[in-house]
C-alpha cells in the first residue's frame, strides 16, 4: 500500500499503519480472523471521506462535471484486500468473468484490449471486410448496481453462503461524509442506498462479476459479432463486406445489449455513445460502400435518437481513424507533450535545478504522454519518428542547458550524437523499442488469457501478407523482430528509418537494408537497452 494514500476521516494514513508494533498487528489479525468468520464488515469501517473536484474548471455548477472522490480508512483496504482473495478464488473456480473483460484484473491492461480490437480489424481487413464498431457509455455505471441483483447471479454462480454473507455485508449499508475545504462536516451523512461505493478495493471486480455475462450472451464472441469490456467501457463490433449488413447487425446486437443491461438496472447514455465504420480506402471498396459509407447509423430505439458517428473515436486513450492508421493519434499525444512541455517551461530551464533531475522530469512527465499505446502504433512512418526524436532532443538541450559548442566560440551547435551521450538516455525510438519487447515477453508469459498470449504464436505468412497490404496486426512485430527487421545484427535501427510516406504502412520484407535516412547510430545507453533481448525466459527453478 502506498504512503501517499490519502487518510480518511480517521486521519490514520498507510505508514502508521506499517509501524505498529506487533501486539497491534496481532490485535488486527485476531479482529480480522473473527471478521470474517461471522461474516461481518465493521459499519465504522464503510463511511468515507467524500470529497467533490470539477471536471472542467470552467462548469463548476454543473452536477455532471462533478466527479465524487471517496477516501475510506486504510485499515477498511486492508481487511478488503483479504475478503478481495476469496472471491477471486470464487471466480477463478467457477470461471465467472470471461476472458473479453480485461479491465481490474491482474496481468491485464488496456493495451491488451486495444491490441485484440485492432488485430480483429486487421484480420478482417485482410480478408477484404469492413468492421462496423459501438463504443456504449453506461449512465452511472457503478452507481447504480442493483445490489440484489448482484447477490442473485452471485448465488446462480454457487457463492459459498458464508463468503456471500460477508460480500452483502460488505457492499451494503454504505454511507459517506461531505467534506468542505479539508473539513468534515460531521453533521452530513448520507447512505448510499444503491450501488457500488467508489473507493473501495472490491468495487470493481464485483462490477465485473455483476456484467459477466454480457459478453457471453446472444452468440457474442462466437460468431461475426464480437465484444470487448474493460470495466464499464464496452465495444461491440462485427465485420462483413457489406455495408448494410454491418448495420443491421450491429443495429441488433445493441438493441439486445441495451436490453439486457435495462432489466438489470444498468442504462446506457446514447448520447455519448459513438459508431464508427473501420474500411480500406474508399477507392478500393464496393460502388455502394463509396456512395453510402457517410450515412452509417446505428438507432437507440428507446430514446428515439442516433447514435453519433465519427470518423475518430477515443477508445481506452487511443485515437482510432477509421482507416486503422493510428496517424492521429500520435501527433495528437505529440501535441499534447508539447504543450506540457510549455507548462512546465520554468521547471526545465529553470538554472537551480540540475540537469539530472530535469532529465527525470521529462521522463516521468513528458515521455510517458508519447509512448502510451507504442505496441498498438509502432508501425509508423519515419517523417514522424523524426518529429518524436525532435522533440525529445529539444527537452534534452533545455535539460542540460547545451546549445552550441565554446570551442566554435558558440557559433556551431553541439550535434545530435553527443546530447544524447551527455543526457545518457537512449533515444525515444530506442526506448519505444524496449517498451514493446517488454509487453509482447509479459503477453507471452500470461498464460492465464488467451487472447493475450494467443497472438503471438502466429502464422507467419499470414503476417507477410498483411504486411505487403499495410494492414499488420500489432503481433507483427515479433515476426519482424525475430528476423533482425526492428534492429540489425550491427545494432542499428531498421524499421523506424524506412523512407515511405505518412499514410503508408505498407512493409514488405524488401524494402529493409535499402536506403535508410536519418541517423541510426546508437549511444551506449541505447546498446545496452536493446543488446541480449530475449522473448522467452526460463523460469528459475527453487
Amino acid at each position: 500500500m502506498s504512503n501517499k494514500t490519502s487518510s480518511a476521516w480517521d486521519e490514520v494514513p498507510n505508514i502508521i499503519l506499517k509501524k505498529l508494533n506487533n501486539l497491534c498487528i496481532r490485535n488486527y489479525t485476531i479482529i480480522f480472523s473473527n471478521c470474517t468468520n461471522n461474516g461481518y464488515y465493521p459499519d465504522i469501517w464503510k463511511t468515507a471521506k467524500l470529497i467533490v473536484i470539477n471536471k472542467k474548471p470552467d462548469q463548476p455548477t454543473e452536477l455532471d462535471n462533478l466527479r465524487p472522490i471517496s477516501m475510506l480508512p486504510c485499515i477498511s483496504k486492508i481487511y478488503e484486500r483479504l475478503i478481495k482473495n476469496n472471491i477471486l478464488k470464487f471466480n477463478n473456480k467457477h470461471n465467472i468473468i470471461p476472458e473479453h473483460q480485461f479491465g481490474f484484473r491482474e496481468g491485464h491492461s488496456t493495451i491488451h484490449a486495444i491490441q485484440k480490437l485492432t488485430a480483429d480489424i486487421n484480420w478482417e481487413f485482410n480478408r477484404g471486410n469492413m468492421t462496423g464498431a459501438i463504443l456504449v457509455d453506461l449512465q452511472k455505471a457503478f452507481d447504480s448496481v442493483w445490489h440484489h441483483g448482484l447477490l442473485f447471479k452471485l448465488i446462480k454462480n454457487n457463492m459459498d453462503p458464508h463468503l456471500l454473507k460477508l460480500t452483502y455485508n460488505l457492499i451494503t449499508n454504505r454511507k459517506f461524509k461531505l467534506t468542505n475545504n479539508d473539513t468534515t462536516n460531521n453533521n452530513k451523512t448520507f447512505t448510499i442506498t444503491k450501488g457500488l461505493q467508489q473507493g473501495t478495493v472490491n468495487s470493481p471486480f464485483l462490477f465485473n462479476l455483476y456484467t459477466a455475462d454480457v459478453t457471453k450472451s446472444y452468440g457474442i464472441n462466437k460468431n461475426t459479432t464480437n465484444a470487448l469490456t474493460f470495466a464499464d467501457d464496452l465495444i461491440l463490433y462485427t465485420s462483413n463486406n457489406n455495408m448494410k449488413t454491418i448495420e443491421k447487425n450491429l443495429q441488433s446486437i445493441y438493441n439486445r445489449i441495451v436490453k439486457l443491461y435495462k432489466d438489470w438496472k444498468l442504462k446506457v447514455n446514447p448520447s455519448k455513445c459513438e459508431t464508427i465504420l473501420f474500411r480500406n480506402n474508399i477507392r478500393e471498396e464496393k460502388h455502394h460502400t463509396q456512395k453510402n459509407w457517410r450515412n452509417f447509423q446505428i438507432k437507440d430505439i428507446i430514446n428515439n435518437t442516433v447514435i453519433p458517428h465519427k470518423r475518430q473515436v477515443k477508445y481506452l486513450g487511443i485515437i482510432f481513424d477509421d482507416l486503422l492508421r493510428f496517424n492521429i493519434h500520435v501527433k495528437l499525444q505529440l501535441k499534447k507533450a508539447s504543450n506540457a512541455f510549455k507548462t512546465l517551461h520554468n521547471l526545465f530551464y529553470t538554472p537551480h535545478l540540475g540537469s539530472k533531475a530535469k532529465i527525470i522530469c521529462y521522463q516521468c512527465l513528458i515521455r510517458p504522454l508519447l509512448t502510451y499505446g507504442c505496441p498498438i502504433w509502432y508501425n509508423m512512418s519515419v517523417s514522424a519518428m523524426e518529429k518524436l526524436r525532435l522533440f525529445e532532443r529539444k527537452i534534452l538541450r533545455a535539460c542540460l542547458n547545451k546549445y552550441r559548442t565554446a570551442e566554435s566560440n558558440y557559433k556551431k551547435r553541439i550535434n545530435n550524437f553527443k546530447i544524447l551521450e551527455m543526457a545518457m538516455l537512449p533515444r525515444i525510438d530506442t526506448f519505444i523499442i524496449y517498451l514493446i519487447r517488454n509487453y509482447i515477453r509479459q503477453a507471452i508469459s500470461n498464460k492465464s488469457n488467451s487472447l493475450i498470449f494467443g497472438p503471438y504464436y502466429h502464422n507467419n505468412l499470414y503476417l507477410i501478407n498483411a504486411l505487403e497490404r499495410g494492414k499488420a496486426p500489432p503481433e507483427a512485430f515479433k515476426f519482424l523482430d525475430d528476423n533482425h527487421l526492428i534492429i540489425d545484427d550491427d545494432l542499428k535501427h531498421c524499421l523506424f528509418h524506412i523512407p515511405r510516406n505518412n499514410w503508408n504502412k505498407s512493409l514488405p520484407l524488401s524494402i529493409f537494408n535499402k536506403n535508410y535516412v536519418y541517423c541510426r547510430k546508437l549511444t551506449s545507453y541505447d546498446e545496452e537497452l536493446i543488446a541480449k533481448f530475449k522473448y522467452y525466459v526460463k523460469e528459475k527453478k527453487n
